[in-house]
């Protein structure tokens, strides 16, 4: 369907657990996978104010794909949540919460992965092989679980001292499952080919080992201490409660056992809002699905930052407002110097230029225009070019020519 998730009932045929993820027309991801909370394994808890976990699975399906609802909140957690959820309401000793939904399931996963040959410092040989652990623990800073990753690296002979310690615990619970066998033909214990053999032994016998029911869930009595000790798992959680103290402290509700909250629609609200999984305003970014304070959050930093913006844009106009104020005082002071300098005395026969390019010298001055009112920016300017003597006039046109006459004369 439109939420791309495959479901199936537990063993009495209730609820509703995460089988395999379907991907939608075009290849696309469904809302429940985009969460990036949600884990195969998980159960449906509920849709909107709908209890899912005490109806049988058809009803959830009906509920599922009623199309009179058309948005829906899906609230998941994991098996051990649901687990908790059926003691609270049927108690401890009934046989109705023993099913097959109790089981290690997805909480912790280990495997042997790879070898390598280390010395010791003697310069003796040996080798060692990295067995990897995730463990999916609980935490108060989202709705989702965490989920811790680690590594130790083991030599064959503490694997055997292992082996020993389980089988004088457990007992029948290790019946079938073989430990790979200390000696062999081979001259060179260390050759690559026999440590990658031998790597794939201990895989096969660790698996066997991760199946026994409950023997990792490390949180009760009745899970193996001396593979607590082997994994150190002991250590790996009080540097965490270490971590998580030192960290600030959230003050929301603690919803760390469920695994995610998925805000869906139908089918056909799907196609309209495109790969987002939300209808119109309710579109958020995608870390933000299901979350809704996430999603007004990241309101209200936009808003922020728009504020931001305005408040540098005022600074900035502000700025040019002073600088332009600046450029005007300067412009006027200009002014008001160029004004009141006083001109050079020139001489009264000025050097003429011909229409042809050509000067000829001691020409008469041209006509004097009549005098045009000056224009004065202000009143100090004025006064000021009032104070100026007029330059000295040229002698008359006509005297001139009389001079050169009798000049010419002589």
């Amino acid at each position: 369907g439109p939420y791309g998730v495959r479901l199936e009932s537990d063993k009495d045929g209730r609820g509703a657990t995460i089988k395999a993820w379907e991907r939608g027309a075009g290849g696309r991801l469904g809302p429940i996978q985009k969460h990036g909370g949600i884990r195969i394994g998980d159960v449906l808890l509920s849709i909107n104010d709908y209890d899912c976990t005490e109806v049988s699975f058809d009803s959830v399906l009906s509920k599922l794909n009623c199309r009179n609802t058309l948005r829906k909140v899906l609230v998941f957690g994991s098996q051990t949540y649901y687990r908790r959820m059926l003691e609270r309401k049927k108690g401890p000793g009934d046989k109705a919460v023993n099913g097959s939904i109790f089981k290690s399931g997805p909480g912790f996963d280990s495997f042997v992965k790879q070898a390598r040959v280390q010395r010791d410092n003697s310069s003796n040989a040996y080798a060692e092989y990295e067995v990897v652990c995730s463990m999916r623990v609980s935490t108060s800073k989202v709705h989702k679980q965490s989920t811790l990753k680690w590594s130790v690296w083991r030599r064959f002979s503490e694997f055997e001292r292992l082996d020993i310690a389980l089988r004088s615990t457990l007992g029948w619970q290790l019946n079938g499952i073989k430990f790979p066998p200390k000696n062999s033909l081979t001259f060179n214990k260390l050759s690559l080919d026999f440590v990658e053999s031998r790597r794939q032994q201990l895989e096969v016998y660790w698996k066997g080992v991760m199946g026994v029911e409950r023997i990792h869930e490390f949180y009760k009595h009745y899970s193996s201490d001396e593979l607590k000790r082997f994994l150190d798992v002991t250590n790996i959680l009080a540097n965490r409660s270490t971590e998580a103290a030192q960290a600030p402290q959230n003050n929301e509700e603690d919803n760390s056992a469920l695994t995610g909250q998925v805000n869906t629609e139908d089918d056909n609200e799907n196609e309209a809002a495109g790969d987002s999984g939300l209808k119109g305003n309710d579109a958020v970014p995608a870390n933000a699905v299901g979350q809704p304070a996430a999603a007004a959050a990241a309101v209200t930093a936009k808003q922020q930052r728009g504020g931001q913006r305005r408040m540098n844009g005022a600074r900035r106009r502000q700025t040019l407002s002073a600088a332009r104020r600046a450029s005007n005082i300067s412009n006027m002071s200009s002014t008001k110097t160029q004004s009141t300098t006083k001109p050079s005395d020139s001489s009264p026969v000025a050097t003429t230029t011909t229409a042809t390019g050509g000067r000829r010298a001691n020409a008469p001055p041209p006509a004097q225009q009549p005098a045009q009112p000056a224009q004065f920016p202000n009143k100090t300017q004025e006064t000021t070019a009032q104070r100026q003597p007029a330059p000295p006039a040229g002698p008359p046109r006509n005297a001139l020519f009389d001079s050169i006459k009798s000049l010419r004369k002589e």
